[in-house]
């Protein structure tokens, strides 16, 4: 199971566990579930379903790449497309990769960055391997400045 921590945030928790009650008992299958963050909720569901869990946890060397800069804005929804538009104007032509929760708010910020006259690609679940691979390189040669994605 990847994406757990994700799976709860969605609502998807019952579903998960209709889906285990019905799998082989526990003590004869391998169950591997995988989060960035082990919240309560997730080791609950590990040691309901797991026979004998063994967390690993993988650290980070550094948080963040040394030539990446992170902000955090707090905006409000109806803020959070002029003050992306603002931000990149002061950017000077860097390339930007910009995250965003949902599909429809992809294809929303995407719109708006095209009119605005920005060359922009667009990741998501729904792209197919190829295709990212092609983004990611166009993206790294310059030929996009902007890409928009959710955590695909």
């Amino acid at each position: 199971l990847d994406e757990a921590d994700r799976m709860f945030d969605l609502g998807f928790i019952k579903d998960i566990r209709f889906l285990l009650r019905r799998m082989p008992e526990r003590t004869i299958r391998q169950t591997l579930l995988f989060s960035a963050t082990l919240s309560h909720r997730v080791l609950e569901l590990a040691y309901e379903h797991m026979n004998e869990p063994q967390k690993l946890v993988v650290e980070a060397e550094t948080i963040t790449a040394a030539r990446v800069r992170q902000r955090i804005y707090f905006p409000a929804d109806d803020e959070k497309i002029p003050l992306l538009l603002g931000l990149l104007s002061r950017s000077e032509g860097a390339r930007t990769m910009v995250f965003v929760n949902t599909k429809v708010f992809v294809e929303r910020v995407a719109r708006s960055l095209e009119k605005a006259g920005y060359r922009v690609g667009v990741l998501s679940g729904d792209v197919p391997q190829k295709k990212r691979e092609s983004l990611l390189n166009r993206f790294q040669k310059g030929q996009l400045e902007i890409l928009v994605a959710t955590d695909v």
